[in-house]
């Protein structure tokens, strides 16, 4: 199987799916979290992104990739969650611990709703 497709295959055995529909069945609380006056969010397949009202974002440019493992993933994520925005630092993150788990794999091909 070309490994580009890996993530697709975990929802059915027989048919290829979307990463989402099986990954969001345990979402990090960030997701649901409230998002501070100002700021926008928005969900993309696996990520879910925060940014400031009315900025568009460059195309390409600049980011900075912030590493967890599985038992700190939540707690990273809300320090950096934190930071971002008292820093006023448009950010995003994946949307669940499977999907970390999955990213994080030896094979993983780092396709899945990439953006």
């Amino acid at each position: 199987m070309d490994m580009r497709y890996e993530a697709f295959s975990y929802v059915d055995p027989v048919f290829y799916d979307s990463p989402v529909r099986w990954a969001t069945v345990e979402e990090f609380d960030a997701v649901g979290a409230p998002i501070p006056v100002g700021w926008v969010g928005n969900a993309r397949d696996v990520w879910v992104g925060r940014q400031l009202a009315g900025v568009v974002l460059p195309d390409q440019g600049w980011k900075i990739h912030v590493s967890a493992c599985m038992d700190n993933a939540e707690h990273v994520l809300t320090v950096v969650a934190a930071y971002c925005y008292e820093n006023r630092v448009a950010f995003k993150f994946l949307r669940s611990p499977v999907l970390v788990q999955t990213q994080n794999a030896k094979r993983s091909s780092h396709l899945a709703g990439r953006r």
